[in-house]
Protein backbone atom coordinates (compact mmCIF):
# COMPACT_ATOMS: atom_id res chain seq x y z
CA UNK A 1 0.00 0.00 0.00
CA UNK A 2 1.48 3.30 -1.06
CA UNK A 3 1.90 5.95 1.59
CA UNK A 4 1.06 9.46 0.50
CA UNK A 5 3.70 11.87 1.68
CA UNK A 6 2.53 15.29 2.78
CA UNK A 7 3.16 17.97 0.18
CA UNK A 8 6.36 19.86 0.80
CA UNK A 9 5.93 23.47 1.84
CA UNK A 10 7.06 25.90 -0.86
CA UNK A 11 10.58 27.05 -0.18
CA UNK A 12 10.82 30.68 0.85
CA UNK A 13 13.67 32.54 -0.82
CA UNK A 14 16.35 34.21 1.28
CA UNK A 15 15.22 37.57 -0.05
CA UNK A 16 11.63 36.95 1.01
CA UNK A 17 12.72 35.69 4.44
CA UNK A 18 14.74 38.84 4.96
CA UNK A 19 11.82 41.03 3.89
CA UNK A 20 9.44 39.25 6.28
CA UNK A 21 11.92 39.68 9.14
CA UNK A 22 12.49 43.33 8.27
CA UNK A 23 8.76 44.07 8.28
CA UNK A 24 8.45 42.51 11.74
CA UNK A 25 11.45 44.54 12.93
CA UNK A 26 9.96 47.75 11.53
CA UNK A 27 6.70 47.06 13.31
CA UNK A 28 8.59 46.56 16.58
CA UNK A 29 11.32 49.21 16.50
CA UNK A 30 10.70 51.40 13.47
CA UNK A 31 13.41 52.50 11.02
CA UNK A 32 15.33 54.60 13.60
CA UNK A 33 15.96 51.75 16.07
CA UNK A 34 16.11 49.01 13.45
CA UNK A 35 18.29 46.22 14.92
CA UNK A 36 20.00 44.78 11.87
CA UNK A 37 22.61 42.73 13.76
CA UNK A 38 19.93 41.19 15.98
CA UNK A 39 17.79 40.34 12.97
CA UNK A 40 20.69 38.61 11.22
CA UNK A 41 21.66 36.71 14.35
CA UNK A 42 18.12 35.38 14.81
CA UNK A 43 17.75 34.43 11.17
CA UNK A 44 21.26 32.98 10.80
CA UNK A 45 21.56 34.82 7.48
CA UNK A 46 24.90 36.45 6.74
CA UNK A 47 25.35 40.18 6.31
CA UNK A 48 26.97 39.43 2.96
CA UNK A 49 23.78 37.76 1.77
CA UNK A 50 21.74 40.77 2.88
CA UNK A 51 24.07 43.15 1.05
CA UNK A 52 23.86 40.96 -2.03
CA UNK A 53 20.09 41.37 -2.16
CA UNK A 54 19.65 44.94 -0.87
CA UNK A 55 22.98 46.77 -1.10
CA UNK A 56 23.07 48.09 2.46
CA UNK A 57 20.96 48.62 5.58
CA UNK A 58 19.07 51.61 4.15
CA UNK A 59 18.28 49.72 0.97
CA UNK A 60 17.04 46.82 3.06
CA UNK A 61 14.71 49.01 5.13
CA UNK A 62 13.33 50.81 2.07
CA UNK A 63 12.73 47.51 0.27
CA UNK A 64 10.85 46.16 3.30
CA UNK A 65 8.70 49.26 3.61
CA UNK A 66 7.96 49.19 -0.11
CA UNK A 67 7.05 45.50 0.10
CA UNK A 68 4.65 46.22 2.96
CA UNK A 69 3.14 49.22 1.19
CA UNK A 70 2.48 47.22 -1.97
CA UNK A 71 0.85 44.43 0.05
CA UNK A 72 -1.46 46.89 1.83
CA UNK A 73 -2.17 48.78 -1.40
CA UNK A 74 -3.11 45.56 -3.17
CA UNK A 75 -5.28 44.44 -0.26
CA UNK A 76 -7.18 47.74 -0.25
CA UNK A 77 -7.63 47.59 -4.01
CA UNK A 78 -8.95 44.02 -3.90
CA UNK A 79 -11.36 44.87 -1.09
CA UNK A 80 -12.76 47.85 -2.99
CA UNK A 81 -13.12 45.68 -6.14
CA UNK A 82 -15.06 43.10 -4.13
CA UNK A 83 -17.39 45.79 -2.75
CA UNK A 84 -18.02 47.25 -6.21
CA UNK A 85 -18.64 43.84 -7.76
CA UNK A 86 -21.05 42.79 -5.02
CA UNK A 87 -22.98 46.09 -4.81
CA UNK A 88 -26.48 45.73 -6.24
CA UNK A 89 -27.24 49.38 -6.95
CA UNK A 90 -25.81 52.91 -6.98
CA UNK A 91 -26.84 53.47 -3.37
CA UNK A 92 -24.62 50.60 -2.19
CA UNK A 93 -21.78 51.89 -4.37
CA UNK A 94 -22.20 55.37 -2.87
CA UNK A 95 -22.07 53.82 0.61
CA UNK A 96 -18.78 52.12 -0.33
CA UNK A 97 -17.34 55.50 -1.33
CA UNK A 98 -18.45 56.99 1.98
CA UNK A 99 -16.70 54.18 3.87
CA UNK A 100 -13.54 54.67 1.82
CA UNK A 101 -13.48 58.37 2.71
CA UNK A 102 -14.12 57.73 6.40
CA UNK A 103 -11.19 55.31 6.67
CA UNK A 104 -8.81 57.93 5.23
CA UNK A 105 -8.49 59.56 8.64
CA UNK A 106 -8.00 56.46 10.80
CA UNK A 107 -4.63 55.66 12.38
CA UNK A 108 -3.82 52.86 9.93
CA UNK A 109 -4.29 55.16 6.93
CA UNK A 110 -2.15 57.85 8.57
CA UNK A 111 0.65 55.33 9.11
CA UNK A 112 0.43 54.00 5.56
CA UNK A 113 0.74 57.53 4.16
CA UNK A 114 3.77 58.16 6.36
CA UNK A 115 5.45 54.98 5.17
CA UNK A 116 4.58 55.66 1.55
CA UNK A 117 6.15 59.10 1.60
CA UNK A 118 9.29 57.79 3.31
CA UNK A 119 9.64 54.90 0.85
CA UNK A 120 8.99 57.17 -2.12
CA UNK A 121 11.60 59.70 -0.98
CA UNK A 122 14.30 57.10 -0.29
CA UNK A 123 13.57 55.06 -3.40
CA UNK A 124 14.36 58.07 -5.61
CA UNK A 125 18.04 57.57 -4.75
CA UNK A 126 17.95 53.83 -5.55
CA UNK A 127 17.11 53.14 -9.21
CA UNK A 128 16.08 49.51 -8.67
CA UNK A 129 13.66 50.41 -5.90
CA UNK A 130 12.40 53.39 -7.88
CA UNK A 131 11.52 51.01 -10.71
CA UNK A 132 9.73 48.67 -8.28
CA UNK A 133 7.80 51.62 -6.86
CA UNK A 134 6.83 52.77 -10.35
CA UNK A 135 5.75 49.26 -11.37
CA UNK A 136 3.55 48.78 -8.30
CA UNK A 137 2.03 52.25 -8.74
CA UNK A 138 1.13 51.67 -12.39
CA UNK A 139 -0.27 48.19 -11.72
CA UNK A 140 -2.28 49.37 -8.72
CA UNK A 141 -3.64 52.39 -10.59
CA UNK A 142 -4.67 50.28 -13.56
CA UNK A 143 -6.41 47.82 -11.24
CA UNK A 144 -8.30 50.67 -9.56
CA UNK A 145 -9.22 52.06 -12.99
CA UNK A 146 -10.62 48.66 -13.98
CA UNK A 147 -12.70 48.67 -10.79
CA UNK A 148 -14.04 52.11 -11.65
CA UNK A 149 -14.84 50.87 -15.16
CA UNK A 150 -17.05 48.20 -13.59
CA UNK A 151 -18.96 51.02 -11.84
CA UNK A 152 -19.22 52.89 -15.17
CA UNK A 153 -20.53 49.78 -16.94
CA UNK A 154 -23.13 49.31 -14.19
CA UNK A 155 -24.29 52.88 -14.75
CA UNK A 156 -23.12 54.26 -11.39
CA UNK A 157 -20.28 56.47 -12.58
CA UNK A 158 -20.40 58.99 -15.40
CA UNK A 159 -19.31 57.60 -18.76
CA UNK A 160 -17.51 60.78 -19.80
CA UNK A 161 -14.60 60.34 -17.35
CA UNK A 162 -11.27 58.71 -18.13
CA UNK A 163 -11.14 56.03 -15.44
CA UNK A 164 -7.33 55.81 -15.52
CA UNK A 165 -6.95 59.54 -14.94
CA UNK A 166 -9.72 59.33 -12.32
CA UNK A 167 -7.86 56.60 -10.42
CA UNK A 168 -4.74 58.81 -10.16
CA UNK A 169 -6.80 61.82 -9.10
CA UNK A 170 -8.55 59.79 -6.42
CA UNK A 171 -5.27 58.43 -5.04
CA UNK A 172 -3.73 61.89 -5.14
CA UNK A 173 -6.57 63.30 -3.09
CA UNK A 174 -6.12 60.70 -0.34
CA UNK A 175 -2.33 60.92 -0.52
CA UNK A 176 -2.58 64.68 -0.13
CA UNK A 177 -4.24 64.17 3.24
CA UNK A 178 -0.66 63.80 4.50
CA UNK A 179 -0.47 67.60 4.67
CA UNK A 180 -3.29 67.57 7.19
CA UNK A 181 -1.60 64.68 9.05
CA UNK A 182 1.55 66.76 9.38
CA UNK A 183 -0.31 69.87 10.53
CA UNK A 184 -1.86 68.06 13.46
CA UNK A 185 -5.11 69.97 12.93
CA UNK A 186 -7.30 66.94 13.52
CA UNK A 187 -10.33 69.15 14.03
CA UNK A 188 -10.38 69.59 10.24
CA UNK A 189 -10.69 65.87 9.48
CA UNK A 190 -14.48 65.87 9.50
CA UNK A 191 -14.66 68.81 7.09
CA UNK A 192 -11.97 67.23 4.90
CA UNK A 193 -14.10 64.08 4.72
CA UNK A 194 -17.15 66.11 3.72
CA UNK A 195 -15.26 67.90 0.94
CA UNK A 196 -13.67 64.67 -0.35
CA UNK A 197 -17.04 62.94 -0.38
CA UNK A 198 -18.66 65.86 -2.20
CA UNK A 199 -15.90 65.75 -4.84
CA UNK A 200 -16.13 61.99 -5.35
CA UNK A 201 -19.92 61.95 -5.52
CA UNK A 202 -19.84 64.58 -8.25
CA UNK A 203 -18.66 61.77 -10.55
CA UNK A 204 -21.73 59.62 -9.85
CA UNK A 205 -24.14 59.16 -12.71
CA UNK A 206 -27.24 61.33 -12.23
CA UNK A 207 -29.51 58.71 -13.74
Amino acid sequence: MAINKPAASPKISTRQRLLDLAIAELDTNGPTNFDLDGLLARSKISKGSLYHHFGNKDGFIVAAELHLLVANYDQGNRLFRLVVESASDKREFSTAIELMVQTATNSQSVELRRRRIRALALAQHKPVLAQEFKKSQVEGSNYLAETMQIAVDKGWLRKDINVRAFSYWQQGMFFGHKLLDISGEDDLNEDWNAIALFALKSFLNDN
